[in-house]
């Protein structure tokens, strides 16, 4: 299999309306483009964890098919989240481009008196960092 490296543009959407661009290099078959659509997961939590003086991640594996969408969710680290509400969002998003069965990780950083941070997404020579602030969720709201 002959493998070229290319620049892979990266179209990321958010909340259904807002389009990032992101550039990334990757050693891939030359063969294939790579697509993606990835939302960012902002989840919630509980009233308890904002007011406490912690800051955590939680960290997934997923395998993708050969059209891009995910197959296998694995939690590795979520002391605080929960597979039922991790694994719905991951469901929904998709990258194109890789062969069938591509693992991928993906990490959700929450920080103390800031909430979520970012989501990273790695795996086969891709990363993508999602900012919090980037796209939006600038400061964490505690309601009563």
């Amino acid at each position: 299999m002959l493998f070229k490296y290319v620049a892979i543009i990266t179209t990321i959407i958010v909340f259904g309306g807002y389009n990032i661009v992101r550039t990334q290099s990757a050693n891939i078959d030359s063969n294939k483009d790579i697509e993606t659509s990835i939302s960012y997961c902002n989840f919630n939590v509980s009233r308890g964890l904002k007011l406490a003086n912690l800051s955590f991640n939680s960290l997934y594996t997923f395998k993708v098919d050969e059209k891009g969408e995910i197959i296998e969710i694995k939690k590795i680290r979520d002391d605080y989240i929960g597979e039922e509400i991790v694994k719905p969002c991951i469901m929904k998003w998709k990258i194109k481009g890789f062969s069938n069965n591509s693992i991928f990780g993906v990490s959700f950083e929450w920080r103390n008196s800031r909430g979520w941070i970012n989501q990273k997404i790695s795996g086969n020579g891709f990363t993508l960092v999602m900012n919090a602030k980037d796209i939006g969720i600038e400061n964490l709201e505690i309601s009563q």
